[in-house]
């Protein structure tokens, strides 16, 4: 087994264990499922591009944004308008 196959088994694995996470925390209401989809990224992105499943790898950028406009609304924004309301 080469060194890429590895790389990929370790993928497959942290795609279940962050992709789980990321959806169950985000079916909770919790805002820290955006933390457990975006770190699942990478994973995607390099399991996508090794096995040519370029339909997932585009799609992988689309859940990205999403995971990016997640963070931005769960984390940027409410810090924002908690500082807004400080002053």
């Amino acid at each position: 087994m080469d060194i890429w196959n590895i790389l990929n088994i370790i993928s497959q694995v942290c795609i279940v264990i962050f992709g789980v996470m990321a959806i169950l925390l985000l079916n909770l209401q919790k805002r820290s499922g955006v933390i457990f989809g975006l770190i699942s990224q990478p994973f995607w992105y390099y399991s996508a591009y090794y096995t040519k499943n370029w339909g997932i790898f585009i799609l992988s950028f689309a859940y990205t944004a999403s995971y990016c406009l997640g963070y931005y609304t769960q984390f940027i924004k409410v810090k924002e308008k908690d500082d807004a309301t400080k002053d």
